[in-house]
């Protein structure tokens, strides 16, 4: 499949006031989900949630045609008003119903460029342990959902990665990660995978310090708020379901 984008007036696509002369930005209706998506930090920082699913998955199908395996998007890149920021979004969710480009303006406000890369299996595991790493006494942006093809266990009662104040080395390897399979095949450390993700997270923000020293970077062209819409638009209507690709022990649950 060739790389997803969204223009005024493509099919499918409803653009609101596309052309006119308000000066206002146009707002493009994409489709329906039929499931709220709840922005709660609780879910989109410390567990599987409906949003990351969707958002992992939209990104894996916009570059289905480059021989990735998995996708993911960082909890930290799905966002809420800003008003919300003080209770951790806690109360705010895309309804069910019609998505619109001012709803995506909103949960992905950095329109990061989405980006490829090649990462070891040992590195996809030192990667998943820092998404881990602090949970459930906290709830950091770099907890990652992975599409539907990639599915991580996590036991937090094991001893977490721990990384220096400037987030570039780790100083001891976690060891959280009980359990990681792509496509029903547990990963193999000297593999090489191929990954899509935002460049923010690829670059080894957030402290995903394996993902940024591997190399190549392959950039794409795609922006999320583009390739989510476009797959919403494509699949309409859209049901996220929870379907087991993060499995955490007791000892992972937000106290």
């Amino acid at each position: 499949m060739g790389h997803a984008r969204y223009l005024c007036g493509v099919a499918l696509l409803i653009a609101v006031g596309c052309g006119g002369d308000d000066g206002g930005e146009d707002v493009i209706e994409f489709g329906e989900v039929t499931v709220d998506l709840d922005l709660a930090e609780t879910g989109t920082r410390a567990t599987e949630a409906l949003i990351g699913n969707l958002v992992a998955d939209a990104y894996a199908d916009a570059v289905e045609g480059d021989d990735v395996d998995f996708a993911f998007v960082g909890g930290g890149g799905l966002r809420c008003p800003e008003e919300l920021d003080a209770v951790q979004c806690e109360g705010f969710s895309i309804r069910a119903g019609i998505v619109t480009s001012a709803d995506l303006e909103i949960v992905l406000p950095f329109d990061n460029e989405l980006v490829i890369k090649e990462i070891t299996g040992d590195q996809l595991v030192s990667t998943l342990e820092r998404s881990v790493s602090v949970i459930p006494s906290e709830r950091k942006g770099y907890f990652l959902h992975p599409s539907a093809s990639l599915r991580y266990a996590a036991d937090c009662a094991q001893a977490a990665q721990t990384i220096n104040a400037d987030g570039t080395v780790i100083e001891s390897e976690g060891m959280r990660i009980t359990s990681v399979t792509v496509d029903g095949v547990d990963v193999e450390p000297t593999s090489t995978y191929r990954v899509a993700t935002t460049a923010f997270v690829a670059a080894g923000s957030d402290g995903h310090v394996q993902l940024g020293e591997a190399a190549p970077t392959e950039t794409t062209g795609l922006r999320e708020q583009g390739t989510v819409g476009s797959y919403i638009s494509a699949n309409s209507p859209v049901t996220p379901v929870l379907d087991g690709r993060i499995s955490l022990t007791a000892a992972c649950n937000i106290q």
